[in-house]
């Protein structure tokens, strides 16, 4: 399948881990985690085909990875997640560049279907 592409999880929620290691793996796709900003930025040297970001992940400078990914008209896709009810999280995450934000729970019930649709051929 498509050994070659890479993505990007700021996720250290084990349960949200979990789902994207298992989606990934199923779509022949490798995953590397980043639990800090920091791990995140140097990952992000090894150009990951999508970034998947926790928005609800505390410590982590979200907005500041997404401006990393775009800066110099990055085109990885960067597909975040978070709390239905928190509009302004996913608002900020738009203006700052984010491809797609979507609710916990439309995470979990299409993560197959958005790697494929975030993921470029």
């Amino acid at each position: 399948m498509a050994k070659d592409k890479n993505i990007l999880a700021v996720v250290s929620d084990i349960f949200f881990s979990v789902q994207v290691g298992e989606a990934a793996n199923r779509l022949g796709y490798k995953v590397e985690y980043a639990k800090t900003s920091e791990e995140a930025a140097e990952k992000l040297a090894s150009h990951p085909d999508l970034v998947i970001l926790d928005l609800a992940e505390e410590g982590i400078q979200w907005d500041n990875i997404i401006l990393d990914v775009k800066t110099g008209g990055g085109t990885t896709p960067v597909l975040a997640f978070g709390h239905h009810t928190d509009l302004k999280v996913r608002d900020r995450a738009l203006k700052a560049g984010a491809d797609a934000v979507v609710s916990n729970a439309v995470f979990s019930k299409d993560l197959p279907k958005l790697l494929k649709k975030y993921i470029k051929k």
